[in-house]
């Protein structure tokens, strides 16, 4: 199993810097879920309203250094835009930010989500909306295209190797821990039927800053799934991982980093030998 595509639809907060506040998009921009809205100055992207923040689209590419190109220039555009309606407005790169309660008093503001997720450790994934009070969270889900369908033991197999190499680092290196009070557990993904592949929803946008991490934590997948590496991998490290889904939302850092080393130093082994 290869991987050929790679995709996100990356969120973003906007930040007011004279008032430093978060300030709701709702209303800003023309695009929604149901109907993004294309930028004709970068072709194939479109942006969207979600929740409070800003959703991008782009297009299929063939590695992660094409699809930041995309953002990056999508952020630049946006920011642009932005500072036509306000001059102290930009994006920013966070994955939780608490709104002012009157930032939050549309139904657009208040609406989570939109398709079920899945998780492989427990089925169809939820939103913790009872916890979110004024937080709204902002993802940085990669949508990986393969070439072969993929079947359920497929699918878990590629979701627990991306917890392995991309949901644990950003467990250790993104510093927001708020956005685990409504997304991101370990696990969650949504298959895409229209093509073969799936998006892994776990990691929130403050990963956008760590490139280095996930560029290698999608070399190591393949590598895996190149070796016939996942039993291995799944005997020694699935339930110690599902102990760590279980307790997300108060997970140390540095067990966290005590797991994530433990998985290195078998890649590491594995790496003389092949």
């Amino acid at each position: 199993m290869k991987i050929i595509t790679l995709g996100s639809d990356p969120e973003f907060a906007c930040y007011d810097t004279k008032l430093q506040k978060f300030i709701s998009l709702v209303d800003k921009f023309s695009g929604t879920k149901e109907k993004p809205s294309e930028i004709e100055a970068i072709k194939g992207c479109c942006n969207l309203i979600d929740c409070c923040g800003l959703e991008f689209t782009i297009p299929p590419c063939q590695s992660l250094g094409q699809v930041y190109d995309y953002i990056d220039r999508l952020i630049k555009y946006h920011n642009i835009e932005l500072k036509k309606i306000n001059p102290d407005w930009q994006l920013k790169v966070t994955s939780s930010a608490r709104y002012d309660d009157d930032q939050l008093q549309s139904e657009q503001s208040t609406t989570f989500g939109c398709e079920p997720s899945w998780s492989i450790y427990k089925g169809e994934s939820k939103v913790s909306v009872e916890n979110a009070g004024n937080i709204r969270s902002y993802g940085f889900h990669l949508h990986f295209g393969f070439d072969q369908e993929l079947s359920s033991k497929d699918i878990h197999d590629f979701v627990f190797l991306c917890d392995l190499f991309l949901g644990l680092p950003s467990i250790i290196f993104d510093t927001d821990v708020l956005r685990r009070k409504i997304y991101g557990r370990l696990g969650d993904y949504r298959p895409k039927p229209a093509y073969p592949g799936l998006e892994y929803r776990v990691m929130g946008i403050g990963m956008y800053e760590h490139f280095n991490i996930i560029n290698e934590g999608i070399h190591n997948i393949q590598y895996c799934l190149d070796n016939n590496m996942i039993t291995e991998l799944r005997e020694e490290f699935y339930s110690r991982m599902l102990d760590l889904d279980n307790n997300l939302k108060m997970v140390n850092k540095l067990k966290a980093k005590k797991l994530y080393d433990d998985i290195l130093c078998i890649w590491d082994v594995k790496e003389e030998v092949f």
